[in-house]
């Protein structure tokens, strides 16, 4: 177990497992396949929505590195933390959203591994801010997008998310009009060059 150097309330540990009498293999792999470690946090991840649950009972659940899960932990989305006394669950749920591109919360992503985004939050003082001039994609709830431009992958039209979210009932995505992270109840902001 190793312990993050920037946020030391996060923890790194190797876990293997075995299924069915098989060899033991990591529980965690990044994209191209190599082990790595896990982050325990508190709660559980429901599996049909991915959204994570602060759990009643003392459940774990692990985030492997370079994942959704653990991208927003290590950047400093803690879902056990506060910041500014601000508790930032909320922040988190929007985080795993924002980089699978999961603009109509329906676990459905939008994007591949590897591309870029830029990430902001309206927190004081903020946790994230803008390092680009890309333009904004979306900015982002808990249960997905709560405002959309264009979309970061260009195989998905605007008007083509717009129709999805729409059909999964979460109504009608506005445009992006400002720069404020609040917007439309935004927590987190991502900006992206459409590719």
């Amino acid at each position: 177990m190793s312990q993050s150097a920037s946020l030391p309330d996060i923890y790194f540990t190797d876990i293997d497992v075995r299924l069915n009498e098989g060899k033991w293999e990591s529980l965690c792999s990044d994209g191209a396949g190599a082990p790595t470690s896990a982050i325990v946090v508190p709660g559980y991840f429901d599996l049909a929505t991915a959204d994570w649950r602060p759990g009643e009972q003392g459940e774990l659940a692990f985030a492997c590195r370079g994942t959704a899960a653990g991208k927003c932990l290590e950047w400093g989305y803690r879902m056990w933390a506060k910041h500014g006394g601000v508790s930032l669950a909320d922040h988190y749920r929007a985080c795993t959203r924002m980089v699978r591109a999961d603009y109509c919360g329906t676990n459905v992503p939008h994007t591949e591994n590897g591309t870029p985004i830029d990430i902001s939050d309206g927190l004081s003082p903020a946790i994230l801010a803008p390092e680009t001039d890309w333009q904004i994609e979306a900015k982002w709830g808990p249960h997905g997008a709560v405002c959309l431009n264009q979309p970061r992958k260009l195989e998905h039209t605007r008007a083509a998310v717009v129709a999805e979210c729409e059909a999964a009932g979460r109504g009608k995505l506005p445009k992006c009009v400002d720069d404020d992270p609040g917007e439309h109840g935004g927590l987190l902001v991502s900006q992206a060059e459409p590719s």
